[in-house]
């Protein structure tokens, strides 16, 4: 038997996002949710996720029009003054960011961002 796993994204972008995920996972359509933890209804969300123990909710990674959870010095393993380390590989469309505008490139609707961590010297 094959089985369809529904995920939404943007768990916490917004209270009425938040509400049409809640409203689709107690309907049995929706399996999991990609929570973005720095969005404005992040912390709804996360109330919601707590009631709703089935619902599967994962990690959105945010690197475009959204506030830094963090700041700079609190991801020294990630970033350091030149910008990305190199061991962490960002490509926009198979370009690598390094050799366009950084962490500063900009990203437009329907672009692909890839994020390929450099582990023991190769990629996974």
């Amino acid at each position: 038997m094959k089985r369809l796993i529904v995920t939404a994204d943007d768990f916490g972008v917004a209270r009425e996002v938040n509400d049409a995920v809640e409203a689709a996972h107690r309907g049995g359509v929706l399996t999991a949710a990609s929570l973005m933890v720095a969005a404005p209804a992040a912390a709804d969300a996360i109330a919601r996720a707590r009631r709703l123990p089935s619902l599967r909710v994962g990690l959105h990674v945010v690197l475009v029009e959204g506030r830094p959870l963090l700041p700079a010095s609190a991801v020294t393993h990630l970033v350091d003054d030149a910008g990305l380390r190199r061991f962490v590989n960002v490509y926009l469309n198979d370009e690598d960011v390094r050799f366009l505008a950084g962490l500063d490139t900009p990203v437009k609707d329907g672009d692909t961002v890839t994020v390929l961590p450099a582990v023991a010297g190769g990629g996974i």
